[in-house]
């Protein structure tokens, strides 16, 4: 990987705050495993990111990627599922009695390309598309900064990702600068969904591990407002982390 020598117009949005971010993290016995994909749009190149939750500390760890220039969807749902199944092994996991939600997985991309993946790799993905993309991208940012929402810890490995963070640009019109080695930061664009669909107030640990008098007060938003539509369940999930702040309700503590 080049040094960071690559000069673009426009405003590098991540910078402050990415370098303390790389680190290696070791992963909990329970935890939500989330990978997100961002599909290129004719020539583009397409961005898988790989991640976890790590409730405890609240943090949300990127533990590998995926980068595509070229590759039809079908060579690109083999190499995700294989990908996969060595990132997050479930099954091995689970019948080792931790707990594993997930993965769960969302593509920025058209309703299409989630019928070719599932059609090619039985990948089962969830299409996502950001209602404000400046939101989207400010909440990213706050993760690298100021810590309100959760932190954020990406694995050295990780070097595409770690490269666009480093040297993308946004135009004025709102989109990231294409360049040669930087495409359209699509590693950095699925990284801005995978901050949307992360739910880090979401306990994975079964309830004999959380302090009991702790468990019962914690309000799990995506739990309580499950079956409803979407638009309701995002206000739900805004009005209940309001009150939390509002009333001092805190993720419950794991007991060690």
């Amino acid at each position: 990987m080049k040094g960071d020598t690559e000069s673009l117009d426009g405003e590098n949005i991540f910078i402050h705050g990415v370098e303390g971010g790389i680190r290696e993290w070791k992963r909990p016995d329970h935890y939500e495993a989330f990978e997100v994909a961002d599909f290129g749009r004719g020539v583009d190149p397409t961005g898988i990111l790989f991640a976890y939750i790590d409730f405890k500390h609240r943090t949300l760890v990127v533990e590998d990627e995926l980068l595509f220039k070229t590759e039809d969807t079908a060579t690109i749902a083999i190499s995700w599922r294989d990908k996969s199944a060595r990132v997050f092994p479930t099954l091995i996991e689970k019948s080792e009695g931790r707990t594993v939600y997930g993965p769960y997985r969302w593509i920025d991309g058209d309703p299409r390309t989630a019928t070719d993946l599932r059609v090619h790799a039985k990948l089962d993905v969830s299409n996502y598309k950001l209602d404000s993309r400046d939101a989207a991208r400010n909440k990213c940012r706050w993760f690298f900064s100021t810590g309100d929402v959760g932190r954020i810890s990406i694995h050295k490995r990780c070097e595409n990702l770690i490269y666009q963070l480093r040297n993308g640009t946004l135009r004025s019109n709102g989109e990231f600068a294409k360049s040669p080695t930087l495409g359209h930061c699509d590693l950095v664009a699925a990284l801005i969904v995978l901050c949307q669909v992360a739910d880090l107030d979401r306990n994975p640990y079964p309830v004999e591990r959380r302090s009991s008098n702790e468990h019962v007060l914690y309000f799990e938003p995506n739990l309580a407002a499950e079956g409803l539509d979407g638009r309701f369940q995002r206000a739900h999930e805004n009005a209940s982390r309001t009150f939390g702040k509002l009333f001092g309700w805190r993720s419950p503590r794991v007991e060690e």
